[in-house]
């Protein structure tokens, strides 16, 4: 989650530069800095939905503080597959018939 503050959000407009670019280069940035840009890791871009968020402090403390005091969380949710091998779930399918 990428928060952009107005002061960055001015600076941006008046450069103008999408925010859009400007959430994506902090989400880069951000993944870099968890040192989760591993080969097997995927970064996408689930929404670009504007929004407020009541209480950012629910957030906890930003995995990142850009220097035009943009803030990123990220928010770790494993993938469906993930969730499935957690719980021991076998890709196998087993035949009822087989011995094996």
């Amino acid at each position: 989650m990428i928060e952009i503050p107005d002061s960055a959000a001015a600076e941006l407009n008046a450069r103008k530069v999408s925010l859009e670019t400007r959430a994506y280069e902090v989400a880069v940035e951000t993944t870099g800095a968890e040192h989760s840009n591993k080969p097997d890791h995927q970064m996408s871009l689930m929404s670009v939905t504007k929004g407020k968020v009541k209480n950012l402090e629910s957030l906890g403390e930003p995995s990142l503080v850009a220097d035009d005091a943009c803030r990123a969380w990220v928010v770790k949710r494993p993938a469906p597959i993930q969730e499935l091998l957690d719980k021991g779930w076998d890709a196998r399918q087993k035949n009822p018939g087989s011995k094996g």
